[in-house]
């Protein structure tokens, strides 16, 4: 259960892509392209960590790993520095999961502005980077909110 609860936020983000295709430049060439070589890389970036921690001494019986075994694993294999290595990529993946969501919540509530949906307020794009300024700020807000509520 658990394993499986990892592995679905560790691969979840694929839905956000669709979102905003309209921003992309042909987008029917593009995204088989992109989805393919993210899945390629996807699945090479959790294959290869995962079977050398499991060959190891330390990470053997994967069923006892418990939160930052991998980073423990990492640190018993090449040193401190890759255990370092292991925390750090494992927080810019989170962040990765994070901001694709956020782009992706953004641009559906600018969509839904767009048509009527929802005030047109949330419909206002940045003058030059043209993404969904109040759609973020309002999301923001609500990240800061329940933030407070974290214990």
């Amino acid at each position: 259960s658990l394993l499986m609860s990892c592995l679905y936020w560790n691969v979840s983000g694929w839905d956000c892509a669709s979102t905003f295709a309209g921003e992309v430049k042909e987008p029917g060439r593009t995204y088989p392209r992109g989805l393919a070589l993210a899945l390629v890389l996807m699945l090479v970036a959790y294959a290869l960590p995962l079977l050398a921690a499991s060959g190891t001494e330390l990470g053997g019986d994967w069923s006892s790993w418990r939160e930052g075994s991998f980073a423990m694993i990492a640190t018993g294999i090449g040193g401190r520095w890759l255990g370092l290595w292991v925390v750090a990529s494992s927080a810019l993946g989170n962040w990765g999961l994070f901001a694709s969501e956020l782009l992706e919540d953004s641009y559906q509530l600018l969509g839904m502005a767009e048509v009527g949906m929802a005030p047109a307020f949330f419909a206002r794009r940045h003058p030059r980077f043209r993404t969904p300024v109040n759609a973020i700020l309002l999301q923001l807000a609500i990240i800061l909110v329940l933030i407070g509520f974290d214990s």
